[in-house]
Order: structure tokens, then C-alpha cells, then sequence
């Protein structure tokens, strides 16, 4: 997007996903603003695993919780690429850790 370094910008990026889907980025809101990371999977509890950055001041895979998901997106120019990604949802992943809630 224009405004990369915004994370609720990325919510108008690509193109629209109406599932977590491995590899889609994903866009979350929180206080005073949002943030962005990459889905890998979905624990049993309905969580979404996502790689990203300033995760509790680490590079790290951590739950979120689905109610704070803005929008799951896709590059436009490789929709055709992987199809058997973005029509199916993310794996189940085991996960025990506590929700993400330090994202700044």
C-alpha cells in the first residue's frame, strides 16, 4: 500500500480473503492503531497463528484472537499462483501460548 508503514493500511492491499488462509497477510486492530503479519496457521481454539514482527519486541509466531482481525489479504498479481493456499483454510497448529496482546 501507499502508507506501508501504517498497519491498518494493508486492510485495502490485494485482494480481499473471507478466511485465514496459510501465507495471506493479515491485519488486526488494536489500541491506537493496528497491526500486520503473515497467517500460518489456526490453533484449535480458532486462533490465528501469524508471523510478524514487534510481537512482545520479537520476531515471533503468536495466537491472536479472530475477533481483532481487520481483513485477510492477497497479492492481486498472484492469485492464480496458489490457488490450493488461498481456497483452503490455514492448517491446525498446535499452540499453548498466551494471546498476542503487545504489539507495539
Amino acid at each position: 500500500p501507499a502508507n506501508w508503514y501504517r498497519a491498518l493500511a494493508w486492510a485495502d492491499w490485494g485482494t480481499r480473503l473471507g478466511r485465514p488462509s496459510l501465507g495471506a497477510v493479515v491485519v488486526y486492530r488494536r489500541a491506537g492503531g493496528g497491526h500486520v503479519g503473515l497467517v500460518v496457521g489456526i490453533d484449535s481454539r480458532g486462533n490465528v497463528l501469524t508471523l510478524g514482527g514487534n510481537q512482545g519486541d520479537q520476531v515471533t509466531i503468536a495466537p491472536f484472537d479472530r475477533q481483532r482481525v481487520v481483513a485477510y489479504r492477497w497479492p492481486t498479481d498472484h492469485l492464480a499462483d496458489w490457488p490450493h493456499l488461498i481456497e483452503s483454510d490455514a492448517p491446525l497448529l498446535a499452540s499453548t501460548g498466551p494471546l498476542s496482546r503487545n504489539e507495539a
